[in-house]
């Protein structure tokens, strides 16, 4: 049914240009004549030739992006595709081009300089979560960004944990903090 409509749409659409045609080269004199002639609305054609466009050919209110904003989106979800890389692949990847973040490391080696900040104090943190389920009496440990649900784990004996890990720049690393679930207790 749809694509009987839309095709009846398009044929419409067709009559009221031909009409609006006619109408310019001065072959029918009124709007109401044109309308009769082609078996379209009057209204349809005082509104096209006062500019107004076709419904099917505007941009509906509810719509947020641009045509040319969805075309981008779709192109790059194509490409990730065809690269072997999901819809979700972070854009982090194209600031590996030393040449667009160099001016970056700059500042930090000359923040460093200025403060006489070395090697052994800079450190990057990291932390992953993980959720800890026990099977019969083995401790099985899984990301918590991991999808689906681990296979045989015990609903109601799961605890999550947290892995803070950190190394400096020179190169040693201090050792990992687990954070395990603890209580809390109110103090008043």
């Amino acid at each position: 049914m749809a694509q009987r409509s839309a095709t009846l749409s398009a044929l419409n659409e067709a009559d009221v240009q031909l009409a609006i045609s006619s109408i310019n080269s001065r072959q029918i004199q009124s709007n109401r004549n044109a309308a009769a002639i082609y078996s379209v609305s009057e209204r349809t054609i005082r509104r096209r030739r006062a500019g107004v466009p076709a419904r099917r050919d505007c941009q509906p209110n509810s719509r947020k992006l641009t045509q040319r904003e969805e075309e981008v989106i779709i192109g790059y979800i194509l490409d990730l595709d065809q690269r072997g890389f999901a819809p979700t692949y972070e854009a982090r990847a194209l600031c590996e081009d030393p040449a667009l973040i160099r001016s970056w490391f700059k500042l930090v080696e000359e923040t460093k300089t200025k403060y006489s900040i070395c090697d052994k104090n800079v450190y990057n943190f990291d932390e992953a979560g993980f959720i800890m389920g026990k099977i019969t009496t083995q401790l099985v440990v899984t990301g918590s960004e991991r999808r689906g649900r681990p296979k045989a784990i015990q609903p109601g004996n799961r605890e999550w944990v947290t892995l803070i890990a950190a190394i400096n720049a020179a190169g040693w690393s201090i050792p990992l903090f687990l954070v395990f679930a603890g209580q809390y207790h109110l103090s008043a």
